[in-house]
């Protein structure tokens, strides 16, 4: 019984003839050169808005804010790029708004306090 040369493909495993190998790596050759490569089908376009926020969070906070909402919109249309960016600078903003609050609060505690014992001056 001759069962022939068997041979394995080097791109899925599969058994081939020795033919059938040879025009199966030849047409798989010519398929991988002409697919372009992962890295040159992500967008290189850059998030401004998700960015400025980022940057305005430190600055202007207020600004900041309101450009890493849009930025974070605009995420959603370019694939997530810039999202971290925009995501970061608001929580970054939320936490600088609530710090801002807690020491607003004790600012005036404070100043109650010292008025009090200034006698009202």
């Amino acid at each position: 019984m001759d069962i022939g040369t068997v041979s394995f493909c080097g791109s899925c495993g599969a058994n081939q003839q020795e033919q059938q190998q040879r025009s199966h790596n030849d047409s798989f050759n010519q398929t991988s050169a002409s697919t372009p490569s992962s890295s040159s089908n992500q967008s290189s376009e850059t998030n401004t808005f998700a960015l400025l926020g980022f940057i305005f969070t430190f600055v202007l906070q207020p600004l900041g804010f309101i450009f890493c909402i849009i930025g974070l919109s605009k995420a959603k249309t370019m694939n997530g790029n810039g999202r971290g960016l925009a995501l970061a600078g608001l929580i970054i903003g939320i936490v600088e708004i609530v710090v801002s609050l807690i020491v607003g609060v004790f600012a005036v505690i404070y100043f109650v306090a010292i008025m009090g014992m200034l006698g009202g001056i």
